[in-house]
């Protein structure tokens, strides 16, 4: 299903300009300006916390080459 480009930023728009979207849960995925599953049955989009936490530490190990210490 292709989209144009106005009708493929409706929803982002709708998510942020939209009074009616601050009922609206955060963290989901949405497409038509409605909350989708955040998981594909037999697709491996789940992951266990030990997943996250392997994902948070590896973004904390990236984060900390680019931190700047001051010398004030």
């Amino acid at each position: 299903m292709l989209r144009t480009p106005d009708g493929g930023a409706d929803t982002v728009v709708w998510l942020a300009l939209s009074k009616a979207a601050l009922d609206q849960a955060n963290g989901q995925f949405y497409l038509d300006r409605k909350a989708q599953s955040l998981h594909l049955t037999f697709a491996a989009t789940k992951s266990s916390e030990e997943e996250h936490q392997q994902l948070m530490t590896s973004l904390d190990e990236i984060a900390e080459q680019f931190k700047t210490t001051s010398s004030t």
